[in-house]
């Protein structure tokens, strides 16, 4: 079948040109000094554009044959007892399986039902749930119950679900809710007047069942059953142990923990630390700076995105992330309409369904199908949460903005104050365009101009007040196509990774941050890039975090990582990529100073001058003599290696991770940087931070 990717298309208009020899003619109109307005216009008003750069139509049809047919693939896994395959075909059953165009029902119970039966859905969610009790997720497996029941499960069959959340209720110590259900379905069963040979032996169960409920309430829960409520795998996370879960179970563990939050807030920049200021120099642009010192371990941004996305080109990651949270979700919820995105929540899917989904849905399979980038990704979301009359509004205000106010100004709203959720602090962040090439801006041209068409044939993105969809004028494609080519300018040099941490159940030491997706950050855009970053980013979801990993001392500049780390990378190697996709030149310390790869690195750290040692830190005792830090400094390292072991086999408990924190402050007060160790203590660290952020269990096949 054949692809028609967005490389694919470019590639055909390059060679069109070519053959019509108007390469030079062209390339006239993509230049630095011209604006990105008569760059757009310049490719929309050109007949081959409109003739080469035409996505193909695509889409992600809902089929109950395919659900069937995922649903009996899980049955046979499901019967080898192989739970994980299983649960993925129940999940994509569930996905492709046809489904009412309107949201799911909030509180269902059994006596709720849908106008139409979903058979298909129905069953899936029925499937699952037998999974979901397995795995004791009692929650998760009544809700499933409930809406197998909600779309139609078959009547005579009512009874097994009904056995099943009644053992859910006992195993949750909610006697009384079991005993309900137990009797509910007893009743249900005898009026069906089925044969006596036909329900004797569910009859039977049903009875069994009620009386040991009844038997555990009279004993008020002394029985020895397990208590859902307490999560083994978060006392795990913290550190203490995980004696209590086998390899195995771990697969079907993950985090989405509470993101950290700041001790104190910027008062006019909310997702930044109070200790941290925001400075402006016409040869650096903004950029952060700390107030006082700051500790490794502290908490200096927490930013929810303006908008974030999956990674369209990854199956595995858009079956199992919420499309709205990005969280990892054991048992999603489906996308009413396409069978791409799924939500982890009930509470996920109204909100997501509601605020963009709905206007980017018939265009998701066109966009992942173009392989076009995450940048273009993100740019067509960030216009699709905006919606056209919006747009149409704002951006003449901030276009008059912009005029007004200093660099150093751009984005604050009429208070004053940088809102992350604001959108013209992601309009106003820096795009570079007239340092790039003409191949570059006509590259990006190009794909604002094909996002233009998709949101003009998705018919629900030009459309009226009443929701109704009309043809653009070309003045309404102007605007958008030009607030395209803003985001596909500033977002390559501002667009942030979101990771998920693969553990690795069967050896810890491997675990690594995977790539889900991407997200508009503006504080988290003000951050410059350092080689040897004061900060590390954790995600937690859709939200960022940004945590001290050295001390960063009263001040100095904060800074983060743009990808280039002296530890991997030579000087050289790294103003040449950071100068391709960022357009500046690195003036940090490690690149000024020309430090070393990590090989070539001394090992051990020596302490440094006379003025360093007499900080006030030190006891007196301890200011006699270089030695005494000596002394300290050779304990460090050999705690390093106690607690670096520790940590390498998933012990990242407070105390461990203190004891990094410790170390690193140690070694950046009194030590001359870099070193090994120095190295070694901040990635450990690093690593602590991120087994606290969202996490995910794996095998990694050998």
């Amino acid at each position: 079948m054949e692809q028609f990717t967005f490389e694919r298309l470019f590639n055909s208009l390059l060679t069109k040109l070519k053959e019509s020899g108007k390469v030079v003619e062209v390339s006239n109109h993509f230049k630095p000094t011209e604006s990105i307005q008569n760059m757009f216009y310049y490719l929309w008003n050109f007949e081959d554009a409109h003739h080469c750069l035409k996505p193909k139509c695509s889409l992600s049809v809902k089929s109950d044959v395919e659900s069937d047919k995922l649903r009996a693939e899980g049955n046979k896994f499901y019967q080898k007892k192989h739970l994980k395959q299983a649960l993925e075909l129940y999940n994509k059953s569930i996905m492709a399986a046809t489904h009412p165009k309107m949201k799911l029902k909030e509180n269902l119970s059994p006596e709720q039902k849908c106008d139409t039966e979903y058979k298909a859905l129905s069953l899936g969610f029925a499937n699952r749930s037998a999974i979901l009790i397995e795995l004791e997720q009692y929650e998760k497996c009544i809700c499933d119950i409930d809406l197998a029941l909600y779309y139609g499960y078959p009547k005579l069959l009512h009874s097994k679900l009904a056995e099943r959340k009644a053992k859910c209720f006992l195993a949750l110590k909610k006697y009384k809710e079991a005993e309900e259900i137990v009797e509910g379905a007893i009743k249900d069963l005898d009026a069906l007047n089925l044969e006596e040979s036909k329900s004797r032996t569910t009859r039977d169960a049903l009875v069994q069942l009620l009386q040991q409920c009844q038997q555990n309430a009279i004993s008020n829960g002394k029985e020895n059953i397990i208590d859902a409520n307490v999560n083994q795998y978060e006392v795990h996370c913290l550190g203490i142990g995980m004696s209590s879960l086998t390899n195995d179970q771990l697969l079907f563990k993950y985090r989405n923990p509470q993101a950290p939050s700041l001790i104190e807030s910027n008062p006019n920049i909310p997702s930044l630390s109070s200790a941290v200021t925001l400075e402006y120099k016409p040869d650096r642009g903004r950029f952060l700076v700390a107030t006082k010192d700051i500790n490794p371990g502290e908490v200096v941004v927490y930013e929810k995105p303006f908008s974030s996305t999956l990674l369209l080109n990854n199956k595995e990651i858009l079956n199992t992330h919420c499309y709205y949270c990005l969280a990892l979700c054991l048992t999603p919820l489906p996308c009413p309409t396409c069978k791409l995105v799924v939500f982890c929540s009930d509470t996920c899917q109204k909100s997501g369904l509601l605020e963009n989904h709905h206007v980017e849905c018939s265009s998701l399979p066109m966009l992942a199908d173009l392989e076009i980038g995450r940048n273009a990704i993100l740019a067509h979301k960030i216009v699709a949460q905006m919606t056209f009359s919006k747009l149409k509004s704002l951006i003449p205000i901030y276009e008059e903005e912009i005029k007004q106010r200093s660099p150093k100004e751009y984005g604050l709203n009429e208070k004053n104050i940088y809102d992350s959720s604001d959108y013209r602090t992601i309009y106003n962040l820096v795009g570079n365009s007239n340092q790039r090439s003409v191949a570059d801006l006509f590259k990006r041209t190009a794909m604002s101009f094909v996002i233009t068409k998709l949101l003009i044939q998705s018919k629900t993105f030009f459309v009226d007040e009443f929701g109704s969809a009309f043809n653009p004028s070309e003045e309404d494609v102007m605007l958008i196509g030009t607030v395209l080519m803003v985001h596909m300018m500033n977002l390559p040099c501002n667009a942030h990774s979101i990771t998920e941490l693969q553990v690795n159940v069967d050896s810890f030491r491997d675990s690594e941050s995977q790539e889900i997706g991407a997200g508009a950050f503006p504080v988290l855009s003000l951050c410059n890039h350092s080689c040897n970053p004061a900060t590390s980013r954790s995600s937690y979801g859709s939200v960022e975090v940004l945590l001290a990993v050295r001390l960063i001392p009263a001040g100095s500049e904060v800074t983060d990582s743009y990808g280039s780390h002296f530890s991997f990378q030579d000087k050289k190697d790294r103003n040449l990529s950071l100068e391709q996709q960022y357009c500046f030149k690195c003036n940090c310390d490690a690149c000024m100073f020309n430090w070393p790869i990590y090989d070539c690195l001394p090992i051990s750290p020596s302490i440094r001058t006379s003025e360093i040692i007499m900080d006030k830190k030190l006891d007196e005792s301890e200011l006699d003599s270089k030695k005494s830090l000596q002394i300290q400094l050779k304990k460090v390292e050999s705690d390093f290696h106690i607690y670096y072991n520790k940590i390498l086999v998933g012990d990242v408990s407070e105390e461990n991770t203190n004891a990094m924190i410790e170390m690193v402050e140690f070694l950046d007060r009194y030590c001359e940087i870099p070193s090994r160790l120095y190295f070694e203590a901040q990635e450990t660290l690093k690593h602590c931070l991120d087994r606290k952020s969202a996490s995910n269990f794996i095998r990694r096949e050998v």
